[in-house]
């Protein structure tokens, strides 16, 4: 029994040995031998079967080589067929070629886009096992998640919690920095832990990232932010000036932010500055202000759910008291830091997503990549009708069907990996175009990883096995004998197939002409709407510093003697950015009913300035030193309040006061006006309640009041000379800060960039599949042509006109663009409903996108058919008929 187990085995060898060129083959072909003999005395069948394999093993090698000569033959063969063919038939093949390359390029720069879209933040090492804390707060039926907790968190996770590695805490802030006359304002300043560089894998170029964020007042810079302030010198251990009192010491030098993360930092300070602000002393210790991120990682073994289900021990631990005395549920949870960027759908400062405008990416990829392979499969059949003799004269010569198809899906997937050249370098060459319509710093760079290139590789070779499929099969079923005397009729089955192809084509296209239509009318509606104050020549000066700041009454009396300036006014806020949010308490309603409210701190100048229509009462004025406790609210407040009367009525705000010990305290207002509602928020939104306070408000937090900007109405439209006069004045107040501003308008406009961006990329792709359908209806119209060339010539000797022939070649096209309408139309309809419900405020869909799309595609469907119909109908009968 074990002998009959080793020989065979014996066998396996030396078949394995053989196919790999051993060195030792003499030796192997004596064992052979010696085998041999020993069973051929003891069993000859058995040795027969030996003797056989000898032979194969023996022959193998010339066979593979053979197989690998035929294939490389073979190849050859259809490259030349190939180039002869596309050498030959030159305007098809610039035609197939472009189209197929276009629709490559679209899928490669998408395929790049949505690439760095979902690899966000994996360049951060062990990702997966990090995490974001945030706070979801309730009060009665309302609540708020927010990516930020109070300050002592990180500290009791990292030092009580086993299942903690590391925490880190930060605030995201912006100051005016300077170095010298080198004054910026900073926006991405970040004050983090020393663990910060650890946690986000930020790599160091210059400084140790264990010990460069652990003095007060150390900062790190991006190796850009250096240069901007340093130029060539060594910016380590020299200073640079935060917000015109403290100075930092630079202690690193960091790369730059990979462009995929979801957060930016051009300035990284030492955590341990903040203990020495008043503004974030008392908050650092307290459990109520959730102004802090603070990430984590958790050890090996260890699940989000271990450590979430100690979350409401530890808040009940130590915030149980707070909640009571605010009436508020706190709870924590936790958000993977990977995903972040595309799955936050609650308040967060970082950059984020929209895994929705991916899909729409992608699917926009995918079309015009099939809308590019059915052009090639109309093109290619068009085309074959020109090598019947070609295909007719190989079966003669004994090549089978399967032979044929192999040669057409060569020559297709030939095409396909040219195209797909050509795609690369147009992708390189119009990416920065692709970056500044998606506003991205995508490198191509990206796709260069041996996994992206394999996918590329895979896709080009689907491509052409796809869109040569159909030609190769349809090709290859001819006749010799009618392929040879060009005798081919079009089947019903083949004709239904080719126009269905062209008109999914169009399909596509009238969606994408639908949808921009759509996109565009509301774009238009939000900026036509009226926002209920004016917005136009409204310039918005930012302060910062004490002096502009606390002398900001002083500022405008300056800037009132400008000639051009209509009026001034200061706010904590201005529309479009957005407002603060706290607890009011109402006269006569029950404190759960209204809770959390709206509001912005203005001056007395506000409503000439913005241009609010009052409705009730009076506006804020410097005449009644009693207006410091007065509040103003605006309609929709008024009317949900049901006040017989507001005017004098008693509203009650919440605020905090204490350090160690939180107190809740609230400070009384009196109703003196009522405002007509205006959109402080972006359109996507209804008007909620609102409320305005005065901004030289006695409060214990703020005793001088809030105003953070400058509203200043223009009388016309700026020119050089103001903004020159409004710098003067800045200067004449604090010459130290950057003179900064920017227009209403312009804020609100941004409000919809989103909206706007995703036109213009509708604009774009719906040109793109366009000229590609156009491409595939001039191939079937050219290869229906080719069909009914002596048909027209019949016709023509028979006396009919060149317009009536246009119209028959073109009638069975035009009904399958009517029925591409049909199609497109209510699939159109529901996807751009369900878009418009992100708007409070919205065009009711009218027939105008309906017609428009189906008018546009009638038109370039009858200009396309035209240029090859009206050629054939012109055709002199004598030329199509003489070899009849």
């Amino acid at each position: 029994m074990k002998d009959k187990q080793k020989k065979p085995n014996r066998l396996a060898m030396l078949l394995l040995a053989v196919i790999s060129n051993s060195p030792d083959r003499s030796g192997i072909l004596g064992d052979f031998e010696e085998i041999y003999d020993e069973i051929r005395k003891s069993d000859g069948r058995l040795a027969a079967d030996y003797w056989y394999w000898k032979q194969v093993i023996l022959s193998l090698p010339n066979f593979i080589k053979n197989q690998i000569y035929w294939g490389i033959n073979m190849f050859q063969n259809y490259l030349k067929i190939a180039i002869r063919n596309a050498l030959k038939h030159k305007t098809f093949s610039v035609i197939n070629m472009a189209g197929l390359a276009l629709g490559l390029t679209v899928s490669l720069l998408i395929f790049l886009y949505v690439v760095n879209e979902l690899t966000y933040d994996e360049h951060i090492e062990n990702v997966d096992n990090k995490y974001r804390v945030g706070t979801d707060v309730s009060f009665q039926q309302q609540e708020m998640k927010v990516d930020q907790v109070a300050a002592p968190l990180g500290a009791i996770l990292r030092e009580k919690y086993p299942e903690v590695k590391s925490t880190v805490r930060m605030y995201s802030t912006s100051a005016i920095v300077s170095n010298a006359d080198k004054v910026f304002k900073e926006e991405k300043l970040y004050y983090a832990e020393p663990q910060f560089f650890d946690m986000f894998s930020a790599n160091l170029l210059v400084g140790d990232p264990a010990t460069a964020l652990n003095a007060p007042y150390s900062v790190v810079l991006t190796a850009e932010t250096a240069g901007k302030y340093f130029g060539s010198e060594d910016p380590i251990g020299k200073q640079l000036k935060f917000n015109d009192k403290d100075f930092y010491t630079v202690t690193g030098i960091a790369e730059k932010f990979p462009g995929n993360s979801h957060f930016h930092a051009d300035l990284i300070a030492s955590f341990q500055s903040l203990y020495s602000m008043p503004n974030h002393a008392r908050f650092i210790n307290m459990w109520m202000g959730f102004n802090y991120k603070t990430y984590i990682e958790l050890n090996d073994g260890f699940t989000q759910a271990d450590l979430e289900e100690k979350f409401p021990g530890l808040v009940e631990e130590y915030t149980s008291d707070l909640q009571k005395q605010f009436n508020v549920d706190v709870a924590l949870f936790l958000q993977p830091v990977k995903d972040i960027y595309l799955h936050t759908d609650f308040t967060s400062s970082d950059v984020t997503g929209d895994f929705t405008l991916i899909e729409i990416f992608a699917g926009i990829g995918v079309f015009i990549l099939l809308i590019a392979c059915v052009n090639f499969m109309n093109l290619s059949t068009a085309r074959s009708s020109n090598r019947l003799r070609e295909i007719g004269l190989r079966k003669v010569l004994g090549a089978n069907r399967k032979k044929i198809i192999s040669q057409f899906l060569g020559e297709s997937v030939l095409l396909s990996f040219a195209g797909l050249f050509i795609a690369v370098i147009a992708a390189v060459l119009f990416l920065p175009v692709f970056n500044n319509l998606l506003e991205k710093d995508l490198q191509f760079s990206q796709l260069m990883e041996t996994e992206y290139i394999l996918y590329i590789i895979l896709l080009a070779l689907a491509v052409g096995i796809f869109a040569g499929s159909y030609p190769a099969f349809y090709s290859s079923a001819f006749q010799p004998v009618h392929a040879l005397m060009g005798k081919i009729k079009s089947s019903h089955g083949n004709r239904v197939f080719r126009n269905s192809l062209v008109n999914f084509q169009f399909i596509i296209s009238i969606s994408l002409i639908f949808v921009t239509v759509v996109i565009y009318s509301q774009l238009d509606y939000l900026k036509s709407k009226d926002l209920g104050f004016d917005n136009e020549h409204v310039l918005i000066l930012p302060l910062s510093g004490d002096k502009l700041k606390g002398g900001s009454e002083i500022f405008k009396n300056e800037l009132k003697k400008v000639p051009q300036i209509k009026s001034i006014s200061g706010s904590s806020l201005y529309p479009g950015v957005g407002t603060s949010e706290t607890f009011f308490t109402f006269e006569g309603k029950k404190n759960e009913e209204y809770p959390v409210m709206p509001y912005i701190e203005v001056d007395e100048d506000y409503l000439e300035t913005m241009g609010l229509k009052l409705l009730d009462g009076r506006f804020f004025s410097s005449d009644y030193p009693s207006d410091v406790g007065a509040i103003v609210i605006n309609k929709t407040l008024a009317n949900l309040l049901q006040w017989d009367d507001p005017i004098g009525k008693t509203i009650e705000m919440t605020d905090i006061k204490g350090e160690e010990k939180v107190e809740k305290i609230s400070v009384p207002f009196k109703v003196i006006g009522v405002i007509d509602d205006y959109n402080f928020a972006s359109l996507h939104k209804q008007i909620r309640p609102f409320l305005m306070i005065p901004s030289n408000r006695s409060s214990f937090l703020n005793k001088a009041g809030n105003v953070n900007y400058l509203n200043i109405k223009l009388t016309y439209n700026v020119i050089p000379e103001t903004i020159g006069a409004l710098k003067d004045v800045w200067n004449k107040i604090d010459a130290s800060r950057p003179f900064t501003y920017f227009f209403l308008d312009e804020t609100f406009d941004r409000l919809y960039r989103s909206e706007l961006r995703l036109g213009e990329i509708f604009i774009y792709f719906t040109i793109i599949a366009i000229f590609i359908s156009c491409l595939g209806l001039f191939g079937l119209a050219t290869f229906t042509a080719d069909q009914r060339v002596k048909e027209v010539g019949i016709r023509k000797t028979l006396g009919a006109s060149v317009p009536a022939i246009v119209i028959l070649l073109t009638r069975d096209f035009i009904r399958w663009v009517l029925l591409a309408n049909i199609v497109a139309w209510p699939v159109a309809y529901y996807f751009m409903s369900e878009w418009l419900s992100n708007f409070a405020y919205r065009i009711e869909m009218n027939a105008y996108p309906f017609l428009i799309s189906g008018l546009l595609a009638f038109i370039i469907a009858i200009a396309t058919i035209s240029i090859q119909t009206a050629k054939v109908a012109m055709t002199n009968p004598v030329d199509t008929l003489k070899y009849e």
